[in-house]
């Protein structure tokens, strides 16, 4: 997201349609030795977190209460794509050049070059432009990323080539978990090097009522663990000895399933 200058009335339709929560997650940069040792613990068979105090999941509620994803409604589906381009021009008002686009992707630093700044006094359909080149760059490059990086699937536009009544009623978050389920079974396959989807929602994935902060401390083969019960809504840390700070989060409630 950087290079994006998110203006207020570009906002004011991201709010609308429930992506306001996402949008202030999506800045929290990932941390990949968290998301690698949560992917080295999941078990396809059980869609859980095998973890030395229990088995742990993330649930659709979760997702809501993390996100503020809508969790009810149409469901998110596309079609085959026709005209990559003719595509970008009707939904977002700009015919892209030939190199943007490479087969069913559009490149993202065209899309932030071009939408990335919103003219001053810009009237409220150009406004409409940005604030749809904002969510698609969302939901292809956070929500549903891919593993390119450079490249944003205009599958994804699709679903913005609609009324904002009609993008409000997708149900994102039943979508968002679906997606993050299918790609830590994808990376926790044997031979797997890279991982897609909505990491950071991992990274504020916290249990029931408590926010859990484990400590594992292993000297001359011998593991100590140490559990640390913070009430929620307070700063976590997790610290490993031999690196320093692993990572710190700032979040509020959410309730995981956990099986002792």
């Amino acid at each position: 997201m950087v290079g994006w200058q998110v203006e207020d009335r570009v906002l004011q339709y991201v709010n609308y349609v429930g992506f306001m929560g996402f949008h202030r997650m999506a800045y929290v940069p990932v941390d990949r030795a968290l998301i690698t040792a949560l992917v080295e613990r999941w078990r396809q068979e059980t869609h859980s977190f095998h973890l030395p105090v229990g088995e742990a999941t993330i649930t659709l509620r979760d997702v809501a209460i993390l996100t503020r994803l809508p969790i009810h409604g149409t469901a998110v589906t596309g079609h085959a794509l026709v005209d990559p381009r003719g595509l970008v021009h009707r939904v977002l008002g700009v015919m892209p050049p030939p190199d943007a686009i490479r087969g069913t992707g559009l490149r993202h630093t065209w899309l932030r070059e071009t939408f990335g700044v919103l003219p001053v006094d810009a009237p409220e359909h150009i406004v409409a432009n940005h604030a749809r080149a904002y969510l698609f760059m969302l939901i292809g490059g956070a929500l549903f990323g891919n593993k390119t990086g450079s490249h944003i699937q205009l599958v994804y536009l699709q679903l913005l080539d609609n009324s904002w009544e009609r993008i409000r009623d997708y149900s994102w978050g039943s979508a968002c978990l679906a997606t993050l389920y299918r790609n830590l079974c994808r990376a926790s396959a044997r031979g797997a090097l890279e991982i897609g989807g909505p990491l950071i929602v991992l990274q504020v994935l916290l249990p029931t009522d408590l926010l859990i902060c484990i400590l594992l401390l292993t000297y001359k083969g011998i593991t100590f663990m140490l559990l640390y019960f913070v009430a929620y809504n307070l700063n976590f840390v997790i610290i490993d000895l031999g690196l320093g700070a692993h990572s710190c989060w700032q979040t509020s409630y959410a309730s995981s399933t956990w099986r002792g």
